[in-house]
């Protein structure tokens, strides 16, 4: 019994340090796609901010267009009267 615990023991210990091996092994590939990720997630949002900001210009735009209108539209209501 204790040389078949001993066996298992061994083979578990001797899996889990492959494993782990091999998990150690992988890191650069999680960091690369981790990397990968975040570059794409910064172009989004730098590309979020950057139609936002055209959003608020044209925004912007249109409230200085709509004052010119009023202004436009009472100087001819005082060119009628």
């Amino acid at each position: 019994v204790v040389l078949v615990s001993g066996f298992l023991g061994g083979y578990l210990a001797y899996r889990k340090i492959n494993e782990l091996l091999r998990n150690i092994g992988r890191i650069p590939e999680l960091r690369d796609g981790l990397h990968r990720a975040v570059n794409s997630q910064t172009h989004i949002i730098v590309e979020m901010n950057r139609k936002l900001g055209t959003l608020a210009e044209i925004h912007s735009l249109a409230q200085k267009m709509d004052a010119i209108k009023e202004r436009v539209d009472e100087s001819a209501r005082i060119g009628i009267d």
